[in-house]
């Protein structure tokens, strides 16, 4: 179904508090349905590989200071 010689990580960026990837995949099937088989995989793939390394996703968060 996926086949790693297709996985590429193209660029990263490392902007204030984030690390921001970019991975590229090339799926060579027209169907569609299976292109978002693919695209679901690769992402739960990262998720499990974090949550076994015990990295957690950070839930974006903003204070807001008023002051009369």
């Amino acid at each position: 179904m996926m086949d790693d010689r297709w996985l590429n990580l193209l660029s990263y960026t490392v902007a204030g508090n984030a690390v921001k990837e970019w991975l590229s995949a090339v799926v060579l099937s027209p169907d569609y349905n299976q292109y978002m088989d693919i695209q679901q995989a690769i992402n739960l793939a990262i998720h499990e590989a974090f949550e076994a390394e015990g990295i957690e996703f950070a839930y974006p968060t903003q204070t807001l200071f008023l002051q009369r």
